[in-house]
């Protein structure tokens, strides 16, 4: 059990106070902490439904000081990493093949990482913090963190005893070992998913500028300078570093030499699913621009912000479908930015069945009209 005092417990919330003082009274915070701090001393193994636990993600905001386009909550946001992820599916098998070339000291378990994706944030609708931004994190003091971090080790104690077996995982021990990876980012899979968790965000504030929203223009600011501090220090992320500084086009080359689309098909089946499969593989590219750092970081510089609404006028103007609204297929390119593209691919396909079997898709929300 946390052995932090309220002292501690205040200090914390002290410098978090400015972001939260408009959402939650601060009384009521630090009363809540140190419910969490108690319950995680529990023994005892509570089993929680599995539409009540997806509903408690899907009700805790992300970022909720932040007035937004799209609505996002940790359920859609770890749903669409989760995608990312399968979207780089065909790419991590090559790497994996190719590991000894890229000096890779072990494959990249690819299911391990999907089981991450759709866990390491699950501590959130727990935590009375909630969802705490990298920038936010590294604006607090020394001190301030490492109360944060006894908070959040709480809260995954709290999640092995209410975790529902919706993740293949058997024991309470098990369980927690997941938690604790995804806390500890050390392993290889879990520096993939870290890195994805800022990329994701990243993009994130890129859809609310494009739908012309000014509250992103600081968090945009911040996480590019987050994206540049990854690129420049080298210690940050090493396991998956080589992904950073080989040369793009020979990461798109283990695709482009792998993939079957020209191999999968008769003569009869060309002309429609080879055309297909063709746009499966761009899809598959484009996602390896997640980790083109310098494509991104040239393409994003704070310039960028200045001509975004002249640059959709312009597109309005000259495109009378207004095809940037259109929905997110393979086929259809609403920016030139690739990154993005696979991002919003992956954002169209977050769905769920709700209690009462009705199909919810997040696309719907992307672009409010």
């Amino acid at each position: 059990m946390s052995k932090l005092t309220i002292s501690e417990v205040e200090l914390l919330v002290g410098e978090l106070w400015k972001y939260w003082e408009a959402l939650w009274p601060l009384e009521k915070v630090i009363k809540d902490i140190f419910y969490v701090l108690n319950l995680s001393n529990q023994k005892n193994k509570i089993n929680i439904d599995h539409n009540v636990w997806v509903q408690n993600l899907i009700d805790t905001q992300r970022f909720p000081w932040i007035e937004k386009k799209v609505s996002d909550n940790i359920f859609t946001h770890q749903v669409r990493l989760f995608q990312m992820i399968k979207e780089l599916d065909f790419f991590i098998l090559q790497v994996n093949l190719n590991r000894l070339k890229l000096n890779l000291p072990r494959e990249i378990n690819i299911e391990y990482a999907l089981n991450l994706s759709l866990l390491h944030d699950d501590s959130e609708w727990i935590n009375p913090l909630k969802d705490i931004p990298t920038d936010i994190k590294m604006s607090l003091s020394d001190e301030a963190n490492t109360i944060l971090h006894e908070i959040e080790k709480a809260c995954i104690e709290v999640l092995t005893i209410y975790q529902k077996d919706h993740l293949s995982v058997r024991t309470k021990e098990d369980i927690k070992a997941k938690y604790d990876d995804a806390e500890s980012k050390t392993t290889i899979e879990w520096q993939l998913v870290s890195y994805l968790d800022k990329i994701d965000w990243f993009m994130f504030c890129v859809h609310e500028l494009h739908l012309w929203n000014r509250n992103f223009i600081e968090p945009f600011k911040n996480y590019l300078n987050i994206l540049k501090w990854i690129k420049n220090d080298k210690s940050k992320f090493e396991k998956i570093r080589f992904l950073f500084e080989s040369d793009i086009e020979f990461l798109r080359e283990l695709v482009i030499s792998k993939f079957p689309y020209d191999k999968m098909f008769s003569k009869f089946e060309e002309d429609n699913k080879k055309y297909i499969a063709y746009t499966e593989m761009i899809r598959r590219l484009d996602a390896i621009y997640f980790f083109n750092l310098e494509s991104i970081l040239k393409s994003f510089e704070e310039k960028w912000i200045e001509t975004r609404i002249e640059e959709y006028v312009e597109l309005i103007e000259n495109d009378e479908e207004h095809f940037f609204f259109k929905r997110a297929v393979p086929n259809t390119k609403t920016t030139i930015y690739p990154f993005y593209e696979s991002w919003k691919i992956a954002f169209a396909k977050v769905w769920y069945s709700d209690t009462r079997w009705k199909n919810i898709f997040w696309f719907n929300l992307m672009y409010p009209n």
